[in-house]
């Protein structure tokens, strides 16, 4: 009997358009997003399989949701319920069935997704190197270990709410819980699915890994540190909190469902109530037949028709249990992201409760989760009448079009703007209890708009789609499908061109320097855009309205006449001049135009590569703001020499594609040819440029930055704030390599020969780098500073502008930046260095750790390496829009970024922070401008790492050691995560080239271990001598270096040292056991692996054998430690702790780099 039902239901769902439409799209996905894995990894590896099929599950709610809906509530809603609740059919077979057939409907569309995933590999355009073999295993594990599970998780849910409640609103409300209850999940276990994600590793990982019902997150936390040797070969471990997941969540299915079971009452249920009929039959009074005159009548008719339908539906959304739900999810939801955003904030340091920051946490979950609720109601109120058998009274009335759906239109928008309206007070609420300096209500109020309008288009557009179907649930899969795939909201939009993308809005990026979000203008273009395109099709909608039993195209009444050429307009209007503007002054290119764009280059120009070209030597340049018109001009004469052995006939100069206009002129050279295409012009001088002959070029050029175009953090113009990185937009010389194909994959599309963006070190060729003497004047809007790197000569006002005249000491780096806008300022002097700090008001909190961070440096510097070779030092706070780094810094002065430096809590991290960004920034004026490495393998070890040792010494002065240990282990977390995902081959230290995971991450570490080993005086004396010797006009590369610091290593540290330096080396050093005996020594047991990795990225693991620390631990802290040997395989030695000691662990200082020092410690047992 129950295997008959169980076929009977799976048939039904099979015969339903839903069913088969969606099983169409995912087996299409599936092909579509073959390649859709990690980029890194083998397509149809383990690991990549398992992470798309999860994406697949998570998708699969809207589709059970949908399922559900047709099979679980056909009975009531054809009222046959009655019928067969009085036969021969059981409660539990009932319930099985209906679940089971749910089950099988839901894990066969999810089996066409992984199909699809399989078939892609033979499409013809997917690139067959990608895949490995063409074993079935890594799919069918995925499906029963990840889908089923999560599979049996949403149906049980929504199964548990359409079986109990019989109310469709509940059946799809419950999809969207389980959707906030991921997202909850996901937050705190920072998700690498959720955009803006943090990616340092979670503070609550067991908890996140528990929450999070899909099992995402443990799956990546489990796998957070596989190399891809691992992710190609190795399905995930069913252990640890992977495993403890996936038992909870397929529990709780079975658990939901038993209760579903026992909970489900199996007749009809009828409300009571009302009056006795003995008492309605008294008070009824007969009323003869007559005519009775609609009141009101006209415009005040439809007024009041559309009201009291927009109430109506208004009560049917937000009365009942599934909406007070979503609302307490929501709020648990909203202050979640409040914590994570502003707790843990930049690199663990904590952020001011300040609105843009709240305001930006709000958002994604506005747009994601919003999505869903809008098209789940719009779809809902407009077939609600049906539903209840009422559409046909209500189509007989008098009441306009127009009036009943702008009602349902409103109704469905109401919903989000409720969840707006309610997070605006949770921010708020949360910023009156951190007591923040200063509430933005205007900012909060602005959602409304930037999201309230896109989900206004969108509800129209489920409406307009939803009309035209007898089955809502086919008008909800399309209108999912719809915002899946063309709107703005979705990260795998077909459509890459923004204003092409359905609700499309620009990401939220505010700067309070600024007072303004930077694509303000583009936002509200969009904003009118889209009301009149969702004019547009509620006038469509309209004209094909459903009224009655069937669909006819209506009249266009005078109301909907003047709604549509009114939406028409405005359409027009807005989106010509949102248009015009986004493309009159940039060339958008698609992500694939982008890399075809480079290949023609290459192939164009490489010719020119090995030509010699000359460097500049001096530079006298006028730059001029505006900032209402937010733009900028270049001019002035730019001087350059040969520094080649060859004469040099022809010059090619080109100009980066962020000038909106350029032109150039040589002395004594005659234009040949000038490429618009790739911004080139082409010279012949008129006399051969000797070796060291001297020439002249004069230039202008013009920069629009203005709303419409994308965001560049080096370059924008505001009327409030700007920062501009001039020597970007400077003409240069020769050959860009910029625009160099540097994926390998694309180079080989494009039959390019691989190459690497830096030569070798033997292959470097020496020169002086092109240094300059910088003569500057810089013009902008009265009553805003003017800062940019050198001595500032002269400040005037003329013509209603402030102007300001800088000229640099001597040579420096033809590397310029100029910042505009109203600062305070606060000095500090350092040995007769004058330290100024230029900052926003209000923005003082961590100005003095500033400060302090600089004098402290410059002293260490001056004393260790060489003299600071300036009487001055700027810190200039910079607008947010700069947020790709945290700071730059360049000869004599550092910009920081507001929202990264000055926007922290400075008791709680932000002071730490500041300090340690700026000793950073400041040994940039020994590491990358008084020693300037050679452009070849190895130039961000010098540049880079030895910052970072600079920051990693001044930070040990001021804020102890165990401070940094903190630091340093987020680091060593953040480089093993972030090299899990790295596409290139992990390059030694003294090769590195643009990697910052290595040198940012690694390089703390080795910084640390170089001083710990060699100690830190020896490592400076070291570092005072490399300074001496390759202070500019050399450019030292990289192996000098390693050689200096591996010889002045202690012997018996030499090796490690060269390790650290010249190999790739990884550990895994690990606890077993740690038994104490009666005598009070302890037994324990370790392993250890060293796993040396090569150019190719493969691994060699071999046991670690020789000296290694053991720590003693007592209440979580380091009471001693003794040497151990290590043995090859399980090391077991009886060691004679300190009294106390509760805890032994491997390596307690961290020498080693291990991947995973958590199984380093173990609790002291009896034996």
């Amino acid at each position: 009997m129950l295997l008959k039902l169980l076929r009977f239901e799976l048939g039904f769902h099979t015969r339903q358009n839903i069913f088969v439409v969606a099983t169409l799209v995912y087996f299409l996905m599936g092909i579509v997003v073959t390649q859709g894995g990690p980029a890194n990894s083998i397509s149809n590896s383990p690991f990549a399989v398992t992470y798309l099929i999860n994406i697949f599950t998570i998708g699969s709610v809207i589709v059970i949701a949908l399922l559900a809906g047709v099979a679980i509530l056909r009975d009531s809603e054809y009222k046959m319920d009655g019928i067969i609740f009085t036969t021969g059919l059981s409660r539990q077979n009932y319930v099985i069935s209906r679940f089971g057939g749910l089950v099988l409907a839901a894990m066969t569309v999810l089996a066409a997704a992984a199909l699809g995933l399989y078939v892609g590999r033979f499409m013809p355009w997917v690139d067959a190197t990608e895949f490995r073999g063409y074993s079935v295993g890594p799919y069918l594990w995925a499906l029963l270990f990840i889908g089923l599970p999560n599979v049996l998780v949403g149906c049980s849910v929504i199964f548990a709410a359409a079986a109990l409640s019989r109310n469709s609103m509940a059946t799809y409300l419950s999809g969207v819980l389980l959707y906030v209850l991921y997202f909850v999940g996901s937050i705190i276990g920072n998700s690498p699915l959720l955009a803006g994600s943090n990616l340092e590793a979670s503070t609550n990982p067991e908890l996140a890994a528990l929450l999070e019902p899909y099992g995402l997150v443990a799956f990546m936390e489990q796998t957070r540190y596989w190399a891809v040797a691992q992710k190609n070969e190795a399905y995930a471990a069913l252990e640890g909190m992977f495993f403890y997941n996936r038992v909870l969540w397929t529990g709780f299915a079975l658990s939901l469902l038993a209760l579903t079971y026992h909970f489900f009452d199996f007749r009809v249920l009828r409300k009571e109530g009302g009056k006795p009929k003995s008492t309605l039959q008294a008070a009824f009074t007969p009323i003869t037949y007559r005519p009775i005159s609609p009141v009101p009548t006209g415009i005040a008719r439809g007024w009041t028709s559309f009201l009291m339908q927009a109430r109506m539906d208004l009560k049917t959304v937000v009365r009942g249990f599934p909406f007070y739900a979503l609302m307490l999810l929501w709020t648990m939801l909203v202050l979640i992201m409040f914590k994570e955003t502003l707790v843990n904030g930049e690199m663990g340091n904590p952020r001011q409760p300040l609105t843009h920051f709240l305001v930006a946490a709000l958002i994604m979950p506005l747009q994601k989760i919003g999505s869903f609720v809008v098209i789940f109601y719009a779809a809902e109120l407009l077939f609600i009448e049906r539903s209840n058998k009422m559409d046909g009274i209500l189509d007989a009335t008098p009441i306009s079009n127009l009036s009943l759906a702008g009602a349902k239109v409103l109704s469905a928008s109401l919903v989000i703007l409720i969840l707006i309206g309610y997070s605006i007070v949770l921010g708020v609420g949360t910023q009156l209890f951190l007591d923040a300096p200063s509430i933005n209500l205007a900012l909060y109020a602005s959602l409304f708009l930037r999201v309230g309008i896109p989900f206004l288009a969108m509800a129209v557009l489920c409406d307009c789609i939803c009309n035209f179907f007898t089955n809502k649930y086919m008008g909800m899969g399309l209108s999912f499908l719809v915002m899946v795939l063309f709107s703005g909201f979705s990260q795998v939009a077909l459509i890459q061109h923004p204003m092409l993308q359905f609700a499309y809005i620009p990401a939220f990026s505010y700067s309070t320097m600024a007072d303004t979000t930077y694509h303000a203008a583009f936002t509200n273009s969009l904003l009118v855009f889209w009301t009149g395109l969702a004019g547009v099709l509620l006038s469509f909608a309209l004209r094909y309205w459903r009224r009655g039993p069937e669909k006819r195209p209506s009249a266009f009444s005078m109301s909907t006449r003047a709604l549509a050429a009114l939406s028409l307009f405005v359409l027009v209007t807005s989106g010509s001049y949102a248009a015009y503007q986004f493309h009159a002054n940039q060339e958008y290119r698609t992500k694939n135009e982008r890399i075809q764009y480079k290949a023609e280059y290459e192939r164009a120009y490489t010719t020119y590569e090995d030509q010699s070209s000359p460097t500049y030597s001096d530079m006298n340049l006028s730059v001029d703001i505006y900032p209402q018109e937010r733009t900028y001009r270049v001019r002035g004469s730019l001087a350059f020499i040969n520094n080649t052995d060859q004469p040099i006939e022809e010059l090619l100069v080109g100009f980066s594609s962020l000038a909106s206009k350029h032109q150039v002129d040589i002395d004594g050279a005659t234009l040949l040819e000038q490429d618009p295409t790739f911004d080139h012009y082409l010279f012949r001088f008129n006399e051969p440029l000797l070796p060291g002959q001297r020439g002249q070029l004069e230039t202008e050029v013009e920069v629009l930055r203005s709303a419409f175009m994308r965001r560049d953090g080096e370059n924008f113009v505001l009327p409030n704030a700007s920062y501009i990185e001039v020597d970007k937009v400077l003409p240069f010389f020769g050959f860009n390599e910029n625009n160099l194909l540097q994926d390998p994959k694309n180079r080989a599309k494009y039959d390019l020969p691989p190459r690497s963006i830096y030569p070798s070190q033997d292959d470097h060729i020496s020169e002086d780098g092109g240094w300059v003497n910088l003569d500057v004047t810089l013009s902008g809007q009265e009553g805003q500073e003017l800062l940019m790197p050198g001595k500032l000569v002269r400040s005037w006002q003329e013509d209603g502008r402030h102007h300001a005249s800088y000229r640099s000491k001597g040579l420096v780096r033809p590397r310029f930046a100029v910042a505009a806008g109203a600062y305070e300022t606060r000095t500090a002097q350092a040995d007769g260095v004058t330290v100024t700090a230029y900052y926003a008001k209000g923005q003082d909190g961590v100005v003095d750790a500033l400060l302090q961070g600089a004098v402290d440096t410059l002293r260490y510097g001056s004393r260790v390496l060489v003299p600071y070779d300036d009487d001055e030092l700027k810190i200039v706070a910079i607008p947010s829009f700069a947020d790709r780094v945290a700071g730059t810094a360049y000869r004599n002065t550092i910009f920081e970024v507001e929202n990264r430096v000055y926007q922290l809590e400075p008791e709680k991290g932000g002071n730490f922070n500041a300090y340690r960004g700026m000793a950073h920034e400041v040994g940039h004026q020994w590491w990358g401008h008084t020693v300037h490495p050679a452009n070849a393998e190895g130039h961000s070890m010098i540049a880079e790492m030895l910052a970072v040792y600079t920051e990693t010494v001044m930070s040990d002065e001021v804020y102890g050691m165990e401070r940094r240990m903190e630091e340093l282990k987020r680091r060593r977390d953040l480089y093993f995560y972030i090299r899990s995902f790295e596409e290139d081959v992990e390059r030694p230290m003294y090769e590195v080239h643009f990697q910052p995971y290595i040198y940012y991450f690694k390089g703390a570490h080795v910084a640390y271990v170089l001083s710990q080993l060699m100690g830190r005086e020896r490592v400076d004396q070291v570092l005072g001598q490399f300074a001496k010797t390759y202070r500019y006009p050399a450019r030292p590369t990289a192996d000098k270096l390693s050689k200096a610091l591996i010889s002045a290593a202690p012997e018996q540290y030499r090796d490690q040292v060269r390790e650290l330096l010249e190999e790739v080396v990884t550990y895994n050093l690990r606890m077993i056991s740690a038994k104490g005996t009666k005598e009070g020594t302890v037994l324990v047991a370790m392993q250890a692996d060293r796993i040396v990795w090569d150019e190719t990225g493969n691994a060699t693991e071999t046991a670690f054998t020789g000296p290694l620390e053991l720590g003693f631990y007592k209440q979580g802290e380091l009471i001693g430690s003794q040497m151990i040997d290590l043995k090859t395989g399980v090391s077991q030695h009886e060691v004679f702790p300190p009294q106390g000691t509760d805890r032994v662990g491997l390596d307690p200082h961290m020498l080693r780099l291990d991947d995973d020092s958590d199984n380093n410690r173990i609790s002291v047992t009896a034996l």
